[in-house]
């Protein structure tokens, strides 16, 4: 009778068991800063230490190259020649290894979409149109957002449904933006709204809702404010693209 009862038991537990967590999502996107110039070859043997040893549970997949283990990605030829490194990275190197480190339990996917040199009033602009981008210098380059938006959802499509959970977005970008003795004041004085635009459209478009629950504290790391300039506050800092 103890032992039929303990199998019994036992089965119960099984068929209580916690389901599997799910694959954590963050989103890379933005221009050269955010594609990365800093040289991989450089990290110190510390932090190449701690990269290996998260590697086995954070993924990369970048710029529609093969989803490898999160690394510094073969830089081309013409970057070689500008900046000197054979192999470069972007923030998603050291976001990896600290996220990973604080949470061993998780697995993560990192999707990048990034282009050098490109703006958030021409081609990443949800709302895209000629005479902008023409201001950028962009008009007859492809509109980048729906290709991030393509692009996002052809990599999760590769992972089973709802196995997957999109919990942030990385935005490196304004330059090109903030660039007024080039383009004019009119897209740095836009860059607000228009960054309060993008993030309205991604929730919508990959279905992503804010969390209102006040259990998660989201940060901004460097925005930019509705004249252009460089700012470091949290999220709802009272600029025009957090309200």
């Amino acid at each position: 009778m103890l032992f039929a009862s303990l199998c019994l038991l036992s089965t119960a537990v099984a068929q209580t068991e916690a389901p599997a967590k799910k694959l954590k999502v963050f989103i890379f996107a933005g221009q050269s800063k955010m594609d990365g110039r800093a040289d991989f070859d450089k990290i110190s043997d510390e932090d190449k230490e701690r990269l290996a040893a998260i590697q086995p549970r954070v993924q990369l997949a970048y710029n529609m190259q093969p989803i490898v283990p999160l690394t510094g990605p073969k830089g081309t030829e013409g970057l070689k020649k500008k900046y000197g490194a054979h192999h470069s990275f972007g923030p998603e190197i050291f976001f990896g290894i600290r996220l990973a480190e604080a949470s061993p339990d998780e697995r993560f996917l990192f999707i990048k979409r990034s282009v050098g040199a490109t703006s958030l009033y021409g081609r990443w602009n949800p709302d895209w149109d000629v005479a902008k981008a023409k201001v950028m210098g962009e008009e007859t380059a492809a509109p980048l957002y729906p290709d991030m938006i393509s692009y996002l959802r052809q990599v999760l499509s590769a992972y089973p449904k709802d196995s997957c959970e999109i919990c942030g977005m990385l935005w490196v970008q304004g330059e090109a933006d903030g660039n007024v003795s080039v383009r004019g004041p009119e897209p740095a004085k836009a860059y607000g709204q228009n960054i309060k635009n993008q993030i309205t459209r991604v929730r919508a478009d990959l279905r992503v809702l804010p969390d209102r629950r006040g259990g998660r504290r989201v940060r901004c790391q460097l925005c930019f404010d509705a004249r252009g300039r460089q700012h470091r506050r949290p999220l709802g800092c009272g600029e025009q693209h957090h309200r």
